[in-house]
């Protein structure tokens, strides 16, 4: 009965507007998980034969020929109509060139995504596409960089980008510095997904000595269960102790630790902090 209500809301979204390319896509999936993937094809056939304008619809059939059916050319095929429909739609053009990626075919990639830039101009999304294509083996690091900071340029937020950036200057020799640089701003810009970072930059920046980029890591660390969270403590309180923000010291201690929680802690760090301060 579940799957059957499921079907027939798909096919009442579809009746209600024919060229909802989503209601369609979401019919297909139904009948794939089902295993029925001939009928999940013809549902995607049938919402570009209904809508021949309908840019979507050939993106989905696209990834379907690609992704259910491993038929690549027709999926080229089908990706290629989108764009044509709609050159303005950078989502039909990644569809094209990450195809041409997975077959290792870094030319044919460059050339689509050179395409979308001279159609839709300069877009962050793109430019960090070319990016991940220049980062990709056999790298070429130096027209990597170009586009990720490109993309940067129009967004310094983009937090995937920086991490990319991080990744990539931490396989050359003499770019630890510039790979947690943009480690850091991955975190910060984004520190849910890339919180596994939060602690590698802040403890690079502690040994460094660098105590004020430190600091605001081991700040954004407190926001996460960690094992590490009284070593954490200990190296804040120390770094403030070394800025002499005592009043922060002692609020960051009483914040983050309850006496009654670890007492000889709590007690080595007030009297570290009561001594530094006299």
């Amino acid at each position: 009965a579940y799957y059957e209500n499921a079907r027939i809301n798909y096919l009442s979204a579809i009746n209600i507007d024919s060229n909802f390319a989503l209601g369609y896509q979401k019919l297909a999936d139904f009948y794939e998980y089902l295993g029925d993937t001939l009928t999940g094809l013809n549902s995607l056939i049938e919402c570009v034969t209904r809508n021949p304008k309908n840019a979507d619809g050939f993106r989905n059939l696209g990834n379907y020929y690609l992704q259910t059916l491993a038929d690549t050319t027709a999926a080229i095929e089908n990706f290629q109509k989108a764009i044509n429909i709609d050159p303005s739609n950078s989502s039909n053009y990644f569809s094209l060139a990450r195809l041409f990626r997975k077959q290792k075919n870094r030319n044919k990639a460059i050339q689509v995504y050179t395409s979308a830039l001279d159609r839709i101009g300069n877009n962050k999304e793109l430019y960090n596409e070319m990016g991940n294509t220049y980062f990709e083996p056999p790298s070429r690091f130096e027209m990597a960089i170009s586009y990720y900071k490109k993309a940067l340029e129009i967004d310094s937020t983009l937090s995937y980008t920086c991490f990319n950036l991080g990744k990539l200057y931490n396989l050359e020799e003499s770019g630890k510095d510039s790979s947690f640089y943009f480690y850091g701003k991955a975190a910060l810009y984004n520190p849910y997904r890339f919180r596994d970072m939060i602690h590698p930059v802040a403890d690079y920046y502690y040994y460094d000595k660098r105590y004020t980029e430190a600091k605001q890591f081991y700040q954004l660390a407190f926001n996460f269960a960690s094992f590490t969270k009284n070593r954490d403590l200990e190296r804040l309180i120390e770094i403030l102790i070394i800025e002499r923000n005592f009043t922060e010291a002692e609020s960051t201690l009483n914040k983050y630790l309850k006496p009654e929680a670890d007492q000889e802690l709590y007690t080595k760090l007030s009297e570290a902090i009561g001594n530094a301060s006299r």
